[in-house]
Order: C-alpha cells, then structure tokens, then sequence
C-alpha cells in the first residue's frame, strides 16, 4: 500500500466524527455542573449527568467591571504615597540605628592620645564599657596647638568586656621639617552600627 494511502485510511474516520464527540475548546466552560452523593456519602461533581440522582447547577456568570481613569490615577497616586512612606520608614531605621549616642550605650573611653608622625597623624585609645557591637565606629578629634584640626573613624568588633585599642592614622602634611605640631583629643564618640 502506498503511504499517502495508508495516511488517508487513519486520518478519514476521524475528521468525519461528529463535532460533539471531540473535547470542548479549553477556554469553554460548561453551562452547568451536576452535584450528586453517593452511597458512601461522598460528594461528586461533573460537567455531565452520569448518575440519576444527579441534581443539575447553573454556573453564575462572571462580570467585569471597567474602573475610571480617575479611580485608577487615585490608585496609583496612592501606591507612589505608600512607597515614599515604606522608603521614609526604611530611612528613619537607618538613622536611628546610626544616631545612637556615647551616652545611651554607656561606652566609656581612656588612654587617649594623637601625635604627630611624618606623614600622617595618630588618634588612639581604649574603650571598655557598653554592650557588645559587632560593627562599633569610633569617630574621634583632635586640635593642635597651631589651630588646626583633623577628624578620622574606625570600625572595630567590640566585645563588650574588657577594653579595646583603637587607632586611627590621618594623613598629614609635615614631613619632619621644623617644628613638631603638637595636637590633643577633642571628643571622641562611638555608634553601633550593628549589634
């Protein structure tokens, strides 16, 4: 037999099968549904009556509703204000976090000094007291007798017992030539940044 042939013979019978043999379209649905029990007091559901105490119900029409242009600016409106105000939240944490004080964490400081190297300038010491911080900045000060100042930080993991050194090296200008400016701490405060 030839192939177009055997080709003809399979595919015939079923193009002529009548239309309500095939499967609806997926995107059909039933009109209606059948609802019935059982023996065993199981509930079944069907798209066809296959039981006689089957009882038949209607499926309820889904509507759409079309939303204005005025509600719809309103709701983005109101998204973008909930945004700002997530983004506002999200930065007052930040701060908070940030703007925790010497006074609130208890941090006590000792030994401190700055003094000119060639090159760049020392601030140093000791901090004891305070709770443990992982992330603890240390931003200290110093004037020198010349009436300049310089400011520098330092991160440092903090175990919230005993004492820890810091050390914090600014750049400096004097090389060594002439006379040795002489500086001292001004301030020095810690922030935890994380716990």
């Amino acid at each position: 037999m030839d192939f177009c042939f055997r080709l003809l013979v399979i595919a015939l019978p079923i193009a002529l099968l009548p239309v309500s043999i095939l499967p609806a379209a997926p995107n059909q649905q039933p009109s209606a549904i059948y609802k019935w029990i059982d023996s065993d007091g199981r509930i079944h559901f069907s798209d066809r009556a296959t039981n006689s105490a089957a009882e038949e119900h209607s499926l309820k029409q889904i509507d759409y509703v079309e939303v204005s242009s005025d509600i719809k600016r309103k709701i983005a409106q109101d998204r973008a204000q909930l945004e700002r105000m997530n983004k506002a939240a999200a930065r007052t944490q930040r701060i908070s976090r940030a703007t925790r004080n010497i006074e609130f964490e208890n941090y006590q400081f000792s030994n401190m000094s700055a003094g000119q190297k060639h090159g760049y300038i020392t601030l140093s010491g000791r901090i004891s007291g305070g709770q443990r911080c992982k992330q603890l900045r240390i931003r200290a000060r110093a004037k020198s007798d010349v009436g300049k100042q310089v400011t520098g930080s330092q991160v440092v993991d903090y175990a919230g017992f005993g004492s820890s050194l810091f050390e914090i090296k600014q750049k400096s200008n004097w090389q060594g030539g002439g006379r040795r400016p002489q500086w001292e701490m001004a301030d020095v405060t810690a922030v935890c940044l994380r716990m």
